[in-house]
């Protein structure tokens, strides 16, 4: 056996040194599962807590006639507990969080939804049923959030998480070491690293640490895992690099196939019930957000109109589902003579020429105006884009639109970018946005096209919240 915890580089970021430098020690698995789970308990309580004070205010504003959720509350927080442990939120180390957000959202519709069938059948006490319904929307947001708070807090502490042993070749685990912080920020403890495994190393690992062992070499753990000392591990995860690459990790299932197992890829987009889904949430969230972002629609025409001479609204011709041209419209970010002082300003910087040729974008865009600068810091820029979404040719989640220049960059990824609608939002804008390649950019847009579904919309629309406030990538 050959440990390499001490020879892989600990990377640049300082975040990653931070959390290198925890002492970490084996605990039994009892201690270990009560202590990752216990804190995910408390912050689902809390979040629970502050859904139930926002359906109350709500009721009362509007007069709606309320349950009394003293007696209400603690049943719908006893039946989500339930639910939650036994689907696997607690505690919920190494879960996909797109999964993870299914089941918040499951196991909160189905508290809520059982109470109040117990409230209306049985105990036949009327009331309106917007505050449950209010309650149980306001869960499915408040839980992640909080969720993603305490993860970030408890990610830097050294009792937190399930401790593993990590097993692959050299270049798996300096790829996995890379990303320490993340491995630590989704409940994972790494106490050693090992390379080289053979059965008298793997007996000692099994005595020492048998609570988890995560294989992420692409070629052995078969042979590890029909060693009979693998059956004393308490959990064993294996790292198929390759099918995360093509397929990405969202929806991949277990099948039986004969008596042989397999690993199930479900394609969405070819069920029409998904499509219409997926236009039902556009337009239910763009309804709903209608009566908050109409005045503020106004207001910001207005000032668009007053800060530069021009119209107040741009439209692009872009490439839409199916290859076809879409208008798709913003706020005007941009003096009306942008081209030519773009080309003036490439000829006094030529050093910029290759950023713009990546990219298209610049940090320091001399065509943009004052209030166009705020607009795209904020992504307020991209507003009337609702509109398009309304009318079908966009919607709020999706690959970016794309000129027809760019098919060339695209290539064969292109196919499925035509698959689907291009959206206002997408995994490029919470992954970085501006800050990534444009490689980078087609794969993530092929990612989302591999894994589409609702739930990945809303964990994407969930991300985008977090990335506008903190202006992620923005320029």
């Amino acid at each position: 056996m050959r440990s390499v915890t001490s020879s892989i580089d600990e990377g640049p970021e300082a975040e990653v040194r931070d959390v290198d430098a925890m002492v970490l020690h084996p605990r039994h698995w009892f201690v270990e599962e009560v202590l990752t789970s216990a804190p995910l308990v408390i912050s689902d309580a809390l979040a629970f807590a502050v859904s139930i004070l926002v359906s109350v205010f709500v009721s009362q504003t509007l007069a709606l006639d309320s349950p009394d959720w003293s007696h209400v509350a603690p049943s719908v927080a006893a039946i989500y507990l339930i639910v939650a442990f036994s689907t696997g939120l607690y505690p919920a180390s190494a879960i996909n969080p797109i999964l993870e957000l299914r089941r918040i959202v499951r196991a909160s519709a189905l508290a809520f939804i059982s109470c109040a069938v117990f409230i209306y059948g049985l105990r036949e006490v009327v009331f309106s049923p917007v505050p449950i319904l209010f309650a149980m929307l306001v869960t499915a947001i408040t839980i992640p959030t909080a969720r993603g708070i305490s993860r970030k807090f408890l990610a830097r502490r050294s009792w937190w998480g399930r401790s593993a042993t990590i097993v692959g070749d050299y270049e798996s685990l300096q790829n996995l070491h890379t990303r320490l912080a993340r491995l630590r920020l989704h409940g994972v403890r790494p106490l050693t690293w090992h390379a080289e495994l053979d059965d008298g190393t793997l007996g000692e690992i099994a005595a020492k640490h048998p609570n988890w062992l995560i294989l992420s070499t692409s070629e052995a753990w078969e042979s590890i895992l029909s060693r009979p000392i693998a059956s004393q591990f308490r959990h064993i995860s294996v790292l198929v690099p390759s099918l995360g690459r093509i397929f990405g990790q969202s929806w991949i299932e277990p099948a039986y196939v004969g008596s042989s197992t397999a690993m199930h890829f479900r394609n969405r987009l070819m069920f029409h019930r998904y499509a219409v889904a997926k236009r039902c949430l556009d337009l239910a969230i763009c309804l709903l957000a209608l009566p908050f972002v109409l005045p503020l629609f106004v207001a910001l025409t207005i000032l668009v109109k007053l800060s530069s001479k021009g119209p107040a609204f741009f439209g692009h011709d872009r490439l839409g589902r199916d290859g076809a041209t879409i208008k798709v419209w913003k706020f005007r970010t941009m003096v009306v003579d942008a081209p030519k002082r773009l080309a003036e300003y490439l000829d006094k910087h030529p050093e910029l020429a290759a950023e713009w040729a990546a990219t298209h974008k610049l940090k320091h865009d001399p065509r943009v105006t004052a209030i166009g600068r705020f607009l795209r810091h904020t992504s307020l820029d991209e507003l009337p884009q609702l509109v398009t979404v309304l009318q079908g040719n966009m919607s709020l989640v999706g690959p970016r639109p794309i000129v027809p220049d760019e098919i060339v960059k695209y290539g064969d990824v292109y196919q499925l970018y035509k698959q689907v609608t291009p959206g206002v939002t997408g995994l490029w804008q919470v992954s970085g946005r501006n800050e990534t390649t444009y490689p980078e950019r087609v794969a993530l847009d092929a990612a989302y096209v591999r894994n589409w579904s609702i739930w990945l919309d809303l964990y994407v629309l969930f991300r985008t919240i977090k990335t506008v406030l903190r202006r992620e990538g923005a320029f």
